[in-house]
């Protein structure tokens, strides 16, 4: 755990300094690369290794939705039928 610093909610993100109703950052960012943060923190190797799950999870992610599939499904020829009863 004290190689990968732990992050929570509330210190990554944008931290705005004016309240604007447009969402903005005009603020100080935190937990991107090169903001001089935990990242930038991180052994060259460390940053590969967090690069890499991150690319594998986008992987993941685009495999799993190019299976979905938007076509009929089983309610709508269940829904289809009950409506010419």
């Amino acid at each position: 755990m004290a190689r990968f610093p732990k992050l929570s909610a509330e210190v990554t993100g944008c931290t705005p300094s004016t309240v604007d109703p447009v969402p903005t950052c005009n603020g100080t960012e935190h937990g991107l690369p090169g903001d001089g943060a935990e990242f930038d923190a991180l052994a060259p190797a460390d940053q590969d290794a967090v690069s890499q799950v991150v690319v594998n999870m986008g992987k993941a992610l685009g495999a799993y939705e190019r299976l979905l599939d938007c076509g009929p499904s089983r309610f709508d020829a269940w829904s289809g039928a009950r409506a010419t009863r």
